[in-house]
């Protein structure tokens, strides 16, 4: 095999197809990208067996053939490559890769152990713009459960239904809810995608309005870029009915500000000394105030913050990280937070709408 192209394409593909590649295991074709090299383009593939990644390049091919190499050394060799024209040549597993005055000659594999990647032919799919997809995931991968005990919990539901896109993460403490308009108005899926597949596929999309195609079968899932694809498997399982968790009435509803909000229990983790012991906030409203304290073995914090209050005044406690987390990925101004009692779960939401949905379990006192 024998092919050429420039430098900063060959990065941008290596630097997307290495996130399917293995890392840590005993199976070391899985650690390898593979190079087929075909009469008319140059494919990429990476395979860790539960995501992988295929990329077309734009390459002068002289010579098809096909190689494996381990994806570590080689996106090395290519991330400090200099700009121009890079050569790569294969014979007998042994790859030569030169660009100006470097020259690598690398140990290869036989392709022929690479696992195939699933070929998805017929499927439903809808397309959705990169952004989009972007807030979707940024939006909720954080409440994703990384207890491995329940596995359909440690994945991220999409759901496409009345002409939006759902995504859902749930542990056992919160859950974040963003949903987002697609042009299909009649389509109906559903799917579990790993959250470790959610959080490779968001490092690859790029902040434009340049739409993918999101292909759904009953075990995989294919995401189909311009120039790649993304297959991975699907969790089993019938995920938590998200909608039933959310309580219907209130007593408690207050208006704020969310920036005021978010800044106020941001400091509270001044005085949390570490992740390891849980610290709650204790939040309470009196005369459309919001007063949040929190007290730990390092020292106290009090913050107050006008809030116009719907409702009985309530006094509660919460982990102050599960708000950040959320709070930090709202793009509103003014935020609507709702209680019911002591014991009981807050909900975020949208003042208007119902873009998102927040819910954060409450911890006992």
């Amino acid at each position: 095999m024998k092919f050429k192209c420039e430098c900063t394409v060959l990065q941008k593909a290596i630097q997307v197809v290495q996130r399917a590649a293995a890392v840590k295991t005993t199976l070391s074709i899985l650690e390898c990208v593979k190079m087929e090299v075909k009469e008319d383009k140059v494919i990429l593939k990476a395979n860790n067996l539960e995501m992988a990644i295929e990329y077309w390049l734009d390459s002068e091919v002289e010579e098809t053939g096909e190689v494996l190499v381990n994806v570590k050394i080689f996106s090395e060799i290519v991330r400090k490559m200099q700009s121009g024209t890079v050569s790569i040549t294969g014979k007998d597993n042994i790859i030569e890769i030169s660009c100006n005055n470097s020259l690598f000659n690398i140990k290869g594999l036989d392709a022929d152990s690479f696992p195939e990647i699933p070929k998805i032919t017929e499927s439903e799919c809808f397309e959705i713009e990169q952004d989009k997809l972007g807030k979707l995931i940024k939006s909720t991968l954080f409440s994703v459960s990384q207890e491995t005990s329940r596995p359909i919990m440690t994945g991220l539901y999409i759901g496409i239904a009345d002409g939006f896109v759902t995504m859902v993460g749930i542990d056992s403490y919160r859950m974040a809810v963003k949903k987002e308009p697609v042009d299909d108005q009649y389509l109906n899926l559903s799917a579990v995608v790993p959250g470790k597949t959610m959080s490779e596929l968001s490092r690859v999309l790029e902040n434009q309005e340049e739409k993918l195609k999101i292909h759904i079968t009953k075990k995989q899932v294919q995401f189909l870029f311009e120039n790649f694809k993304l297959v991975s498997r699907l969790l089993e399982g019938e995920f938590l009915d998200y909608k039933g968790i959310v309580p219907r009435e209130f007593g408690t509803v207050f208006k704020m500000d969310k920036q005021s909000l978010e800044q106020s229990v941001d400091r509270t983790l001044i005085v949390i000394p570490n992740e390891e012991k849980k610290y709650p906030i204790d939040i309470s409203t009196e005369n459309n105030v919001m007063n949040i304290k929190i007290s730990t073995h390092v020292g106290e914090v009090y913050e107050k913050i006008p809030v116009e209050v719907i409702g009985e005044n309530i006094d509660v406690a919460f982990n102050p990280k599960f708000f950040t987390d959320c709070l930090r990925v709202i793009e509103d101004e003014e935020i609507l937070i709702k209680c019911n009692t002591e014991v009981g779960p807050c909900i975020i939401s949208p003042v208007e709408g119902d873009d998102y949905i927040y819910l954060i379990g409450a911890v006992r006192k």
